[in-house]
């Protein structure tokens, strides 16, 4: 009996080894990588569309908002261009998009949707030429007046999409889905401060510097997480 015992408690310690190690090397090629930010707000494109000046764009506005008020309807179209130049990702662990909100009235579900169709620019794109959505990757979070400052959603599953080539990458669309008389305006990329920020921790992955174009500026931050 007693050999039994030494025979199980020593297999229990060897897979507990392993199964550390294992988690250990995993963990070694985890990387994070956060797109956009203070200082980065050049690499990001954002802007609203907007019904009832369906042919207005919007890009060069300092905010962006998304509105539900009867006949009003404000959609949000945002897209981080250096995800691109992201090669060598295994597995997408997680994936966050922060927004910050600076002013809010009612409370409504928040649709995020990857965006398909022709590609488009923040100072190009109107509510007549905006481009759909894959219905599929929607995320769907909750918003109240009580949210300002930062806001998470959580887009692992739009991310990992993009990198299977489920999707291709054009963007997030984020809109309200129901409520009334609701809107929420976050910060643009055309400030300086608290801009959209795209996070994602992944197995592998590094920014490719023979496909950043020369006008992007500065590097991604990009770092090992250990």
């Amino acid at each position: 009996m007693g050999d039994r015992i030494m025979k199980l408690v020593f297999w229990l310690g060897y897979l507990l080894v392993i199964c550390f190690l294992v988690f250990f090397v995993s963990r070694a090629f985890c990387v994070q990588i956060v797109l956009g930010g203070d200082n980065y707000g050049h690499f990001v494109e954002d802007t609203f569309v907007f019904n009832r000046i369906p042919d207005r764009n919007f890009g060069d506005f300092p905010n962006i908002g998304i509105v539900n008020d009867e006949a009003d309807e404000c959609w949000i179209y945002i897209k981080f261009n250096e995800f691109n130049d992201i090669v060598g990702i295994d597995d997408v662990i997680s994936a966050e998009l922060s927004l910050y909100v600076v002013c809010a009235t009612g409370e409504s579900s928040v649709g995020v949707y990857a965006v398909k169709g022709a590609q488009w620019s923040e100072y190009g794109l109107t509510w007549d030429n905006k481009p759909s959505y894959y219905e599929s990757s929607e995320v769907v979070e909750k918003l109240c007046e009580d949210f300002l400052g930062w806001v998470t959603f959580d887009v692992t599953d739009i991310v990992q999409s993009w990198v299977d080539f489920e999707y291709g990458y054009n963007g997030f669309c984020i809109r309200l889905l129901d409520g009334n008389e609701c809107g929420f305006i976050m910060k643009s990329s055309e400030l300086d401060e608290d801009v959209p920020v795209l996070e994602i921790e992944a197995v592998g992955g590094f920014i490719d510097e023979d496909r950043r174009t020369d006008l992007r500026g500065s590097l991604t931050h990009c770092s090992l997480k250990y």
